[in-house]
């Protein structure tokens, strides 16, 4: 029997709101569609597990577990039940920790970002730095998640149109992680469509909060597709429309090109500062999660370590001998095991 184990609050549902978060809900029913039994441990009793998760509308069969200590009520089930390929998912360290001591081999400990509880500077260890000293893998995204796990899901019928169900601050998380989020021909990963994220939050909504997206953004794998991101969003937050600017553009270099022609022709805007307050906003989503995370991916996933320092050279490719972007990125470039 394949097993996957899940935590609740912060994994499956967001810590504060007990809202699901976006595609867990798609990726149970989907494990469970192939094969894989689920057991949710909680620190709530069953029956208030179970009413959470029928107020969230997740409806995928699935066994309770209710057990403060995770690792306990794991080996305890695991007793009970012949398991074979499983994998426990959950974004506190000290529960992750419980599992891996009490469980060793017999389960794949993951650790996930989840709704973000314990990625800040106020906890000791956060998320990332224990999952990096600890040799577990860590997924940024529920994008990140299908991949590596791996399970399938459809973001697009998931995602579009989906204004009553999340906000644009719970769509941006799914930037983290995703590998080619603006990419036509490689943005349809193997087990999850990257671009559906932003599509829904450039296509389908007028964003409000750029902040939250340029946080995100800092987690996107991929160097080119971060500058994409970069330059789109940057542009749509000073109310100008990306096709005015980038034409026919598609490749990372052609938007570099493009937008150093639209800056040269239009120097009452002012781009550099722009770019250089976005910058610092990436470094702080950096930060918020720990540059520890950049080496703990989760299985098979990778992440290009010098993306930061790409977007630092096309930035001084657009503006420098004329106008250097006025930010200085490198208390993130050179910080510890980041890319020379």
């Amino acid at each position: 029997m394949k097993t996957a184990f899940f935590d609740l609050s912060g994994t499956i549902l967001h810590h504060e709101t007990n809202r699901p978060l976006p595609l867990m809900k798609e990726i149970l029913e989907s494990l469970h569609h192939n094969g894989r039994s689920l057991v949710v441990v909680s620190r709530w009793s069953e029956s208030h597990a179970r009413n959470l998760l029928k107020e969230a509308q997740i409806q995928a069969p699935l066994t309770v577990l209710s057990n403060g200590d995770k690792g306990k009520a794991i080996t305890q089930y695991l007793g009970k039940h012949h398991c074979e390929q499983s994998f426990f998912v959950d974004d506190k360290p000290k529960n992750l920790e419980s599992v891996k001591r009490e469980c060793g081999d017999r389960v794949r400990v993951i650790g996930f970002v989840g709704s973000r509880k314990y990625t800040g500077p106020d906890n000791d260890p956060r998320l990332a730095e224990w999952c990096a000293q600890n040799g577990a893998e860590l997924a940024l995204s529920a994008i990140d998640l299908c991949e590596g796990l791996p399970v399938g899901v459809d973001s697009c019928a998931a995602l579009f149109h989906s204004e009553k169900r999340w906000n644009e601050e719970e769509l941006a998380g799914l930037l983290a992680g995703s590998d080619h989020p603006f990419s036509t021909l490689a943005g349809e990963g193997a087990y999850v469509d990257h671009r559906a994220a932003q599509s829904e939050l450039f296509g389908n909504r007028k964003v409000r909060n750029f902040d939250t997206i340029w946080r995100n953004i800092a987690w996107i794998t991929c160097n080119e597709c971060l500058w994409k991101a970069l330059v789109v969003s940057l542009l749509k937050s000073l109310s100008l429309d990306p096709r005015q600017v980038l034409g026919e553009a598609y490749k990372h270099d052609e938007y570099t090109q493009a937008l150093k022609d639209f800056a040269a022709k239009n120097r009452q805007i002012a781009l550099s500062s722009a770019f250089g307050s976005v910058l610092r906003t990436i470094n702080q989503g950096i930060a918020e999660i720990g540059v520890e995370a950049e080496t703990c991916r989760i299985y098979g996933r990778q992440i290009e370590r010098d993306r930061i320092k790409k977007v630092e050279e096309r930035l001084n490719e657009v503006f420098g001998g004329r106008e250097r972007c006025r930010v200085d990125c490198h208390d993130y470039c050179d910080a510890p095991g980041s890319a020379d």
